[in-house]
C-alpha cells in the first residue's frame, strides 16, 4: 500500500510538473514591408505581374498597376504565413516600371542580374525592425531612369 502511494505521488510530481515546465509556441505572423521612393523627375507607373495556376485555364497572369509621383513613396505590406502576394512589386514574376512614356525598364527574378532589377532582393536596403517584422527599401534614382530602354514615346 506504501509503494501505491510513492507510485501516486510521483505520478502527480511528474503531470504537475510537466505542466508547468511546458510552453506553449504560438505561430506568429511574420509580416514584411516594401517602400519604394520616387526620386526621379518622371511619374512612374509600375506594372506587376503574377502567374497563378488555374484549374480551367492552366497558369494565367494577375496585373497589378501602380503610380508613383515624384518624390511619392508607395508602401505595400505583406504578411509571410497566408498573405496574398498579389501585386507585391518583391514578390512578382515579372515587372515593367515605365517613365512617363519615355523608357521603360523590365525585371523578373531569373534575368537582369543588375543592381536595377527590383525583383532582386539584393538591390533594396534591409532592416529588421523585429524577429517578426522585416523592412525593404528601394529608392528610385536618375540612375534607374538611365538604365531603362528609351521607347521614343510608345512605352504606354
Amino acid at each position: 500500500m506504501k509503494q501505491k502511494i510513492i507510485w501516486r505521488a510521483l505520478f502527480l510530481f511528474g503531470t504537475l510538473s510537466s505542466f508547468i515546465s511546458c510552453e506553449t509556441e504560438i505561430d506568429r505572423k511574420h509580416y514584411t514591408n516594401y517602400m519604394y521612393t520616387n526620386k526621379t523627375n518622371y511619374k512612374l507607373n509600375i506594372d506587376v505581374y503574377n502567374k497563378f495556376w488555374d484549374e480551367n485555364s492552366g497558369f494565367r497572369y494577375v496585373k497589378t498597376s501602380y503610380l508613383l509621383l515624384k518624390n511619392e513613396v508607395l508602401f505595400q505590406e505583406f504578411e509571410l504565413l497566408f498573405g496574398d502576394k498579389t501585386g507585391i512589386i518583391l514578390e512578382a514574376d515579372s515587372v515593367t516600371v515605365s517613365y512617363e512614356g519615355l523608357k521603360k525598364a523590365y525585371f523578373s527574378p531569373v534575368e537582369n542580374i543588375s543592381s536595377f532589377n527590383i525583383t532582386n532582393a539584393n538591390n533594396y536596403n534591409f532592416n529588421e525592425i523585429s524577429e517578426i517584422h522585416k523592412e525593404y527599401s528601394y529608392v528610385f534614382t536618375m540612375l534607374d531612369y538611365e538604365n531603362a530602354e528609351d521607347c521614343e514615346g510608345s512605352c504606354e
